[in-house]
């Protein structure tokens, strides 16, 4: 664990970074990236549990604090990764844009679209970047689903299915309501997120059940969602901390030609060319056509830790916009668009 997480010397050209938060996805996530890449370094670490902070300064070399305005007023910090709990995003996010710091911003950005709109104005103000961290959309397997499609391969899909469910009677904050907790902030939002990115349109119609299940806590612990957009494809979006499974398949994608499924760490894909179809002349009762397609099939193999969606990639890429070389990887602009599908759910009756 400790050389893990062990940060690296900053570099002349490097950004340092300063993490406020270091519950699961400060810790598990977001410093492991800075660590993984070289545009990127750790300066300081921020939790108010003082105890959790002297824990993992054990393991980093870096400063700590325990108040997040030192994070957001030390002079070596360029950028500020907020991952606290949701309720805090946006009055630590606003802080830091105006004091003239890039932000990083875990999700669910900000409590409304209201306020997300707010911190796009201040951004923009202060001409620093704020950075929505919607991490799955550069997780491993989320890239090569979308190059298959992008190769075209199966032909424009017609039924996108995404499930992500297993057992989890949780008792923490995100089991509150009054935290924002509940399984569409803490983990629905990424998927309601890669499909719309997929799809590349905002859904037509959609259909939700939402609900708790087994939560300790009063917030949805399920959560299942239909959407249908203007192309004809449909979603069905099934996010659960409810489900006692072992076998999943967390995406099955579905094309006139063809298919994508992810098993497990497993993506196996398969398509058929119509110039290798053959003529195959069956019985008059059957119930196939005269013709047998020579399906072609590939595996792909991901890494052991995939469903984290850890991807040090994105880190390289938000280093590469601060600095002038690409555009912003994440954009609050796509971020509103999720929220606005978000609040269609919430509101569902």
């Amino acid at each position: 664990m400790k050389d893990r997480f062990h940060s690296k010397r900053k570099s002349d050209d490097s950004l340092s970074c300063g993490v406020i938060g270091l519950g699961r996805s400060g810790w598990d996530i977001h410093i492991r990236c800075i660590n993984e890449v070289e545009e990127t370094s750790l300066s300081c670490v921020c939790d108010s549990n003082s105890e959790r902070l002297d824990k993992a300064l054990e393991n980093l070399d870096c400063k700590g604090y325990t108040d997040y305005n030192d994070v957001i007023n030390d002079p070596e910090v360029d950028i500020v990764i907020v991952a606290t709990p949701s309720s805090s995003h946006f009055q630590i996010a606003r802080d830091a844009l105006k004091a003239k710091k890039h932000v990083v911003l875990e999700k669910p950005i900000t409590s409304s679209i209201d306020e997300a709109i707010e911190l796009k104005e201040i951004s923009i103000e202060n001409r620093r970047l704020l950075i929505p961290f919607f991490n799955f959309r550069f997780a491993d397997e989320f890239l090569k689903i979308k190059s298959i499609l992008k190769e075209g391969m199966i032909g424009s899909p017609f039924l996108i299915k995404r499930q992500v469910s297993y057992f989890n009677r949780r008792d923490d904050w995100q089991s509150q309501s009054t935290q924002q907790g509940g399984i569409l902030n803490a983990a629905a939002i990424h998927h309601i997120d890669q499909v719309l990115q997929l799809v590349g349109d905002q859904p037509i119609d959609l259909w939700t059940d939402l609900r708790r299940v087994v939560s300790k806590g009063d917030a949805p612990d399920h959560c299942k969602i239909i959407m249908k957009f203007s192309n004809g494809c449909v979603a069905d979006i099934e996010v659960s901390w409810a489900m006692a499974l072992k076998d999943r398949k967390p995406w099955q994608i579905f094309g006139p030609k063809g298919a994508i499924i992810q098993s497990n760490n497993s993506i196996t894909y398969r398509w058929f060319d119509e110039r290798d179809c053959t003529e195959e002349m069956r019985d008059d009762r059957s119930y196939f056509s005269n013709e047998k397609i020579n399906w072609k099939v590939k595996e792909y193999t991901l890494e052991d830790d995939y469903a984290l969606g850890i991807a040090p990639i994105l880190y390289s890429k938000i280093a590469d916009s601060i600095n002038g070389d690409s555009e912003i990887p994440i954009t609050i602009d796509s971020a509103l668009i999720t929220m606005e599908v978000m609040n269609k759910i919430e509101n569902y009756l």
